[in-house]
């Protein structure tokens, strides 16, 4: 965890306010991302602001039909202004494309990261990332702990085929010891409906391994959302956990969604969520939201700009 800087937080703003849509800023230079700063109150009356920041700068060569090279960089960072922390991970890899796929050398993303298709958990940033140990990239949640860039290597199949898959390695320098962190991702989509399976297994150095295992299905039809997720993780601790989401567009501006997670760890707990999206002008929004759950209740409030 570091301690957070003018420079870094004008690295997560500046790309929304320079541009306000989609970016190619350089023949074959894209800057996509989303930026966005957001007010939560939690049920007890603790309350702060989070500046949420995910933005890539990629390149990619023009392709000759077998081979191709790229770049990229990517900055993943949230700040809390109640515990004056920035939590940040920096990515970036080579990009080789090939035939078959995309491999990334250096330190690229976890491909959890880049290919899951679960909808995120409610509107909350933080919460999002708490819950990351449960279904998300165990390989990012450790690497934010890791001071700099985590390295390691991908492959990506191509997209565009009904069946993709990919799987990455890194080597993960934590606070208490050195981590290999494997994660592998398959979807297979048919039209609408899109099956899913995400595997990841740590082995700390000198100490026992973990792993996490889940399935679903992801249904996008019109302006109707709905997936669900089931699975175990051993990474934090022994945790069974089953996911609903169902998301509604009801104009081409407003959307409203709802989410419901079960974990049981021994213990039994119910989160709750629902929230709603409202877009304007190139690429900006407003969002809120409220969760509730066995023993905890937040709302929140924020803007931001995805481009």
């Amino acid at each position: 965890m570091k301690r957070v800087s003018p420079l870094a937080l004008a690295l997560a703003v500046l790309p929304a306010s320079a541009f306000a849509q989609g970016i190619e800023i350089a023949p074959g230079i894209v800057v996509t991302g989303d930026v966005a700063l957001q007010y939560y109150h939690v049920g007890g009356g603790d309350e702060g602001t989070l500046l949420d920041g995910d933005v890539t700068l990629g390149w990619r060569s023009a392709s000759n039909g077998a081979l191709s090279f790229g770049a990229e960089a990517t900055f993943d960072g949230l700040y809390d202004s109640e515990a004056d922390d920035l939590l940040a991970n920096y990515w970036a890899s080579v990009v080789i494309g090939i035939a078959p796929g995309d491999i990334r050398i250096g330190a690229p993303r976890p491909v959890i990261e880049t290919m899951s298709v679960m909808p995120e958990f409610g509107t909350n940033r933080l919460v999002n990332l708490a819950l990351t140990g449960i279904s998300g990239s165990a390989t990012s949640l450790l690497s934010r702990e890791d001071g700099g860039m985590t390295p390691g290597i991908s492959f990506q199949t191509a997209e565009g085929a009904p069946l993709s898959w990919g799987v990455s390695y890194h080597r993960v320098e934590a606070a208490s010891t050195d981590v290999d962190a494997l994660e592998g991702v398959l979807n297979y989509s048919t039209g609408t409906t899109t099956l899913f399976a995400k595997a990841q297994h740590l082995d700390p150095k000198g100490g026992a391994s973990d792993s996490a295992l889940s399935i679903g299905a992801l249904y996008e039809g019109g302006p109707l959302t709905l997936a669900i997720e089931t699975g175990r993780s051993d990474l934090i601790s022994d945790t069974d956990f089953g996911r609903l989401h169902a998301g509604y567009q009801i104009s081409d501006a407003l959307k409203v969604s709802g989410d419901m997670l079960y974990t049981d760890s021994g213990s039994s707990n119910t989160l709750w969520s629902l929230g709603m999206e409202y877009g304007f002008g190139p690429g900006a929004y407003v969002s809120a939201g409220a969760l509730t759950g066995d023993d905890a209740e937040v709302y929140d409030l924020a803007v931001g700009w995805r481009f």
